[in-house]
Order: structure tokens, then C-alpha cells, then sequence
């Protein structure tokens, strides 16, 4: 199994759509899909992608917890996003 970036996606749109769009209007494309992802979980918004998954987020609130050397500190409120893949995701 190997990573891919996200050169290699603008490479393989361009690719598999005829080089019809140039690979900056891609990379554009791709970067404003990615900023109304973000921007929506910030808002506190699950956002829905049929046939791929839901993305959420999650406020975790604020706990005691211990460190390493024993010491007894507070953990302060973190925010985490989760996916949950589809049903035709998970089939992969």
C-alpha cells in the first residue's frame, strides 16, 4: 500500500477528463472543495458525501488527567473531526 498527494490526484483528474482543464484549475478546485469542508466543520456542520462518507465534528470538554511523571493537570477543551465512511466505502 502506498500514499498518494495531492499532486498525484490534480495529475490523474487531468488525466482521466482529456487534459480539458488546465492542472492549476484543478489544484483551485480541489483547494476550494477542501476550504468548504473545513470551513463548515468550524461551523460546528457534518458534511454529507454520498457514496463516500460524513465528515463531524466533535467538542471534547475539558478533564483532569495525569502526565507521565504523575503530575495532575488539566486537560483543556480539544475539537476533533471524525468520518465515518459509507456502506460502499466500507466494502473496500
Amino acid at each position: 500500500m502506498t500514499d498518494i498527494v495531492k499532486s498525484e490526484i490534480v495529475n490523474q483528474i487531468y488525466n482521466e477528463n482529456d487534459k480539458i482543464f488546465s492542472k492549476n484549475d484543478i489544484n483551485d478546485i480541489i483547494n476550494s472543495f477542501l476550504g468548504i469542508i473545513t470551513d463548515e466543520l468550524h461551523k460546528g456542520n457534518k458534511v454529507k458525501i454520498d457514496s463516500f462518507g460524513t465528515f463531524s465534528s466533535y467538542e471534547r470538554q475539558p478533564y483532569v488527567g495525569k502526565s507521565i511523571n504523575g503530575n495532575v493537570m488539566e486537560i483543556p477543551i480539544s475539537k476533533y473531526v471524525s468520518f465515518k465512511p459509507s456502506k460502499k466505502l466500507k466494502v473496500i
